[in-house]
């Protein structure tokens, strides 16, 4: 594994957060962190590629959408 400074103000945050007994390694911490990255990453080419679909007009109607839907999830229906 690489070892990396880190700058005073990220040495204080983690620190923060250890105090905390929000994790139990710094190792924990940053594994959460990449993988909110990763999420975060995935969540905005998800967005991307339907507003591409918009745009190039692969769409249905709201309607249509929600009939399907509730057909496959009745209970939906409800709430």
């Amino acid at each position: 594994m690489t070892s990396m400074p880190l700058s005073a103000k990220l040495q204080k945050q983690i620190a923060k957060h250890m105090a905390a007994g929000e994790y139990r390694t710094p190792e924990d911490l940053m594994l959460e962190a990449l993988e909110a990255l990763a999420d975060r990453k995935s969540a905005l080419e998800g967005i991307a590629r339907g507003l591409e679909d918009m745009k190039a007009g692969r769409m249905r109607p709201w309607r249509e959408c929600r009939t399907d839907l509730l057909k496959r999830r009745p209970q939906l229906a409800d709430e």
